[in-house]
């Protein structure tokens, strides 16, 4: 009788400690996949504002730079299997283990996908600066060009925010994440807490009016809601110019806003 209530006891601490170990566990994947997206959108940050400092700040070279960089972490268009009310659709990664695999991967998301998924870019690059009120009228391609105070040479050097649209793929420990990040309480994150289920509808992205530019609050939300949880992993960079705007310079910085809330 002795064995037999050890045995039930044993199996009593096992239901009560293994969900938290597994949802621990699940969460330690989750962070780590979000962190590697945050060294990766660091570098993919330098390796594009250095594309732009010798391409005059052309933002589609800036961001083809920076989706080279982010390709690992990137889903492909088609996933391995549709979601339902019980769990997300997941899509698989891009396998880039060797240069063949690599072009591909990366001819499929800059041409065939133009950079998107869910209607939305997955790699924006943002210029911070300079702007046009910044008074930097001079020649780039000018070697002489000598500001002579902090201010103006500020002025000459090309600031930029790289913005990865990271969908959280890990069960569970996404939707405690996602909501945590947003930081406020509602019907959404209540049911999302209680339930811990993944609900995907379909028609959620095809009924966005607006298909391309960034994700606002609102968007991602809504997304969230719907058992989809994306989160934004930015990142910022500056050099000094090497040639000449393609275009004028941005009015505003539109940088430094970590959610955009309209």
């Amino acid at each position: 009788m002795k064995k037999h209530r050890e045995s039930g006891q044993a199996a009593v601490e096992t239901a009560i400690v293994m969900p938290l170990f597994v949802f621990t566990l699940l969460g330690m994947l989750q962070l780590g996949l979000l962190h590697q997206a945050r060294l990766l959108t660091k570098y993919a940050a330098y390796k594009a504002v250095r594309a732009g400092s010798i391409n005059r700040a052309k933002v589609d070279v800036m961001e083809n730079a920076a989706v080279a960089v982010m390709l690992p972490m990137l889903a492909k268009s088609s996933p391995r299997w549709s979601g339902d009310g019980r769990r997300q659709p997941q899509h698989m990664v891009y396998n880039v283990g060797s240069a063949s695999k690599y072009s591909q991967a990366f001819s499929d998301v800059v041409s065939s996908r133009g950079n998107q998924a869910f209607g939305k870019k997955m790699v924006e690059v943002t210029i911070c600066g300079p702007i046009t009120n910044d008074g930097m009228n001079k020649d780039f391609d000018d070697h002489r060009v000598n500001p002579g105070d902090w201010k103006a040479f500020e002025a000459t050097k090309l600031g930029i925010q790289v913005t990865t649209y990271l969908p959280l793929y890990i069960p569970f420990a996404n939707a405690f994440i996602w909501w945590a990040a947003r930081g406020e309480e509602g019907p959404a994150r209540a049911l999302a807490m209680k339930n811990l289920r993944m609900k995907t509808k379909t028609s959620s992205a095809e009924a966005r009016t607006s298909p391309n530019g960034s994700w606002t609050l609102k968007e991602l939300q809504g997304e969230a809601e719907n058992g989809n949880y994306i989160m934004p992993v930015r990142a910022s960079f500056s050099m000094r110019m090497h040639s000449n705007f393609a275009t004028n310079p941005p009015s505003t910085n539109e940088c430094h806003i970590p959610w955009k809330k309209k």
